[in-house]
């Protein structure tokens, strides 16, 4: 422990790079570099350092961060604040995201989704005015100008609709739609410049791909998610159906992945639904088809005695009687057993 005056001695030595001949960059850290071979105890000596004098501005190497100036502006996105060479960084505003597509390539955007996360960062005191994380966009540019021009040459930057110029979100669709959700109804501002927004310069959809990937890889991101996983007609029509039910049972949809029987979590009933290759088994044409036939599964369950249940749910006879319970009274059985997606 220590006492006041060998805490503030602590302080004005991390500033002291004159003691450890250590270059100061822009966030005023040491750099691994500079520290190689050093004798840790060195790096602090209350009686060492005490009366150790402050370095001038002259004496402190300033390494800049930014290649281009502050006062650079995107014509949608607005204020750069940095830029890091393979990524630039604006300052943006809800009204200046409500410009942006978002990639057509991108997971399905559920606005009850955004609408939930708006609603529990209202809800959340001092939460409701800060946001973790950025929006990640791409904008599509010469492959001179990009960070994938080593495989720009194979691939024509005008491929599957792609515009050069087009800036388009690639992660950060629901925080976008929350951030709406809640200026609509004043809890967010919607012209104040208060969130961060990074932009990578890409020349090809396959660096879009690439880049959604390993942004999803801490997150796994479903299967039927995973752009070039899938024919389009066939996540339109499970996205239709999933929507579907989850308008016509609200309460038996969740947000979270981990949700308990009866519940369900639309995402994962989409990706289960796309593997279990439902729609050609039965030969579902329409997300229509796919809603009537999961209606009339849910119907058939709605029939079953206690027995045939107990026959196939693999829980606790406790948890069976508590999803039972809820089942019946919302009409809604798809949640509790997911075999029927496999017969």
């Amino acid at each position: 422990s220590m006492s006041p005056n060998e805490r503030s001695a602590f302080a004005e030595h991390l500033l002291s790079t004159e003691q450890l001949g250590l270059r100061v960059a822009t966030a005023g850290v040491a750099t691994a570099e500079s520290l190689v071979g050093m004798d840790p105890h060195s790096l602090w000596n209350p009686n060492l350092h005490r009366n150790a004098p402050s370095p001038t501005m002259s004496e402190v190497s300033i390494e800049p961060v930014l290649t281009k100036k502050h006062e650079e502006t995107h014509d949608v996105l607005g204020k750069m604040v940095a830029d890091l060479g393979y990524k630039r960084v604006y300052v943006s505003s809800v009204e200046r995201l409500r410009q942006l597509a978002v990639w057509e390539k991108n997971r399905a955007f559920k606005p009850h989704r955004a609408a939930a996360i708006g609603k529990d960062k209202i809800a959340s005191g001092w939460r409701k005015q800060v946001l973790p994380g950025v929006i990640t966009c791409f904008e599509l540019v010469e492959p001179n100008a990009a960070i994938d021009a080593e495989i720009a040459g194979t691939e024509a930057s005008s491929d599957d609709g792609m515009s050069t110029s087009k800036v388009e979100i690639l992660d950060g669709q629901h925080r976008r739609g929350a951030l709406m959700f809640m200026a609509e109804r004043e809890a967010w501002a919607e012209s104040s410049d208060n969130v961060l927004v990074e932009v990578f310069p890409i020349a090809t959809e396959t660096a879009a791909k690439q880049l959604f990937t390993e942004i999803n890889k801490m997150e796994p991101v479903k299967l039927v998610d995973l752009p070039g996983e899938g024919e389009a007609d066939v996540k339109l029509a499970l996205s239709y159906a999933a929507d579907a039910l989850e308008r016509k049972f609200p309460e038996m949809f969740k947000v979270s992945a981990r949700c308990r029987p009866p519940h369900v979590h639309s995402d994962t009933l989409r990706d289960e639904l796309f593997q279990s290759d439902i729609l050609s088994r039965f030969e579902l044409r329409t997300g229509e088809d796919l809603l009537a036939y999961l209606l009339n599964v849910n119907d058939k369950m709605s029939k079953r005695t206690d027995e045939e249940w107990r026959s196939v749910f693999r829980g606790k006879q406790t948890e069976l009687d508590r999803a039972l319970a809820k089942a019946r009274s919302r009409g809604f059985f798809l949640g509790i057993d997911n075999a029927w997606m496999h017969r």
